[in-house]
């Protein structure tokens, strides 16, 4: 009997553990999240009734209030409501941290998140690589004060050096691709 209780506590949790990837995932892409920053966003300064989480300032990052788009919360109402009582039962935590991992976030992200992602695109190579791709998306669609703030950069240089790149990228996919070359 044991064994099928503790299949179904760890079916469980995965369960739980999916959710808050999905979330994670959702704020890779959706908000150009980078690694989990050392100052984690709590609990009671999120407004998730005006569709806002807040992430403390880190060196080199200003603090922001990151919009989340409208299908985003209600998954993140769901968390709150259910999965992340679960996990931070699980894990035997009593703290205000927002998303919990289940040792270390960026362990989550390399070895969890990033592996499953992998596997459905291949060109995925890590979180630094899916956030240069959102900025230079959004470096697309708005000014570049904008996308700073979106970023969270502290300087326009941080954004600035996201423009260059993505005109680095252009001029090697011009020339792979041209038919003169």
């Amino acid at each position: 009997m044991k064994p099928r209780s503790l299949n179904r506590n760890a079916n469980g949790f995965a369960r739980y553990a999916a959710k808050r990837n999905k979330i994670i995932v959702g704020l890779i892409v959706y908000q150009g999240l980078k690694r989990y920053p050392s100052k984690k966003p709590e609990l009671r300064r999120s407004q998730l009734k005006k569709g806002k989480i807040y992430v403390p300032a880190t060196v080199g990052a200003m603090p922001e209030k990151i919009e989340l788009k409208p299908w985003q919360i209600i998954d993140f109402i769901e968390y709150l409501d259910q999965t992340r009582p679960q996990i931070a039962k699980n894990n035997d935590l009593h703290n205000q941290e927002l998303l919990i991992p289940q040792k270390c976030f960026n362990d989550l992200l390399r070895v969890g998140i990033l592996k499953r992602l992998k596997k459905i695109n291949h060109k995925v190579i890590n979180v630094n690589q899916l956030r240069a791709s959102v900025i230079c998306n959004w470096l697309g669609q708005y000014n570049i004060r904008k996308v700073q703030y979106l970023a969270g950069h502290k300087h326009i240089g941080s954004t600035e050096s996201y423009k260059q790149n993505n005109l680095e990228s252009l001029h090697e996919a011009i020339n792979q691709f041209h038919p003169i070359h």
